[in-house]
């Protein structure tokens, strides 16, 4: 079984670019497609719709095809692959450009083949997005800052879920958040914030007996 990652998107460019795209994915829905565990939105016939031909991408071993569109932003990394909604996506327009946001499910990481397609075929299109997998082995992201994402990203359970995001170079802030939230339990220094398994530790060991602080590393790609 795959860990599954969720890589969720919001495309912006020039509405005949951005209406490109909604049209090409929409064919998903009224084409009879191959037969399939995952439904419509299936990558292998999402590649069809963009006029690749799923065989010879099979016959290349082309990484990138086991898993969903999903029409949803806000899809989250879980144990199983998400079910996509069979429904229209449909273009936000604003007065110089229009966008539209979703999600990719694939197997053990992002899907290779989309990013190419995206490439290949709407060079026009600004690319933000943000992935990881159900066990938040990876956070990564492109121009993250359309997520309102910053290199620390904290989230406090035990606090009505309080969020602190912070940015590279505020690594103080963000050891004196983990510290507020853990009622002064985890009194880390700026320079152990990034000292990977040796923070984590000892943020798993307080979790163990307390109420949940999450804190993930978002990397920029």
């Amino acid at each position: 079984m795959p860990n599954w990652c969720v890589q969720n998107w919001i495309l912006r460019g020039p509405k005949e670019d951005i209406q490109r795209f909604c049209d090409k994915v929409n064919t998903c829905l009224t084409r009879p497609g191959r037969e399939n565990g995952f439904g419509k939105y299936w990558l292998g016939n999402l590649c069809e719709c963009f006029g690749y031909d799923y065989d010879k991408l099979k016959e290349q071993a082309c990484p990138g095809l086991r898993g969903i569109f999903c029409p949803c932003p806000d899809e989250v990394a879980c144990m199983t692959c998400p079910e996509a909604e069979e429904i229209p996506i449909e273009p936000i327009d604003f007065d110089e450009y229009s966008e539209i946001a979703f999600s990719v499910a694939h197997a053990w990481g992002p899907s290779n083949w989309f990013q190419n397609m995206l490439d290949e075929q709407f060079p026009t299109l600004t690319q933000c997005w943000k992935a990881t997998d159900e066990f938040g082995n990876f956070h990564s992201c492109h121009n993250g800052d359309a997520f309102g994402l910053k290199r620390y990203q904290i989230l406090a359970w035990s606090k009505e879920e309080d969020e602190g995001n912070f940015a590279e170079g505020e690594e103080q802030q963000a050891v004196d958040f983990i510290k507020r939230a853990s009622d002064g339990l985890l009194d880390f220094t700026p320079e152990e914030l990034n000292k990977g398994e040796e923070f984590y530790e000892k943020l798993n060991d307080y979790n163990d007996d307390h109420d949940y602080i999450e804190v993930m590393f978002w990397e920029e790609e």
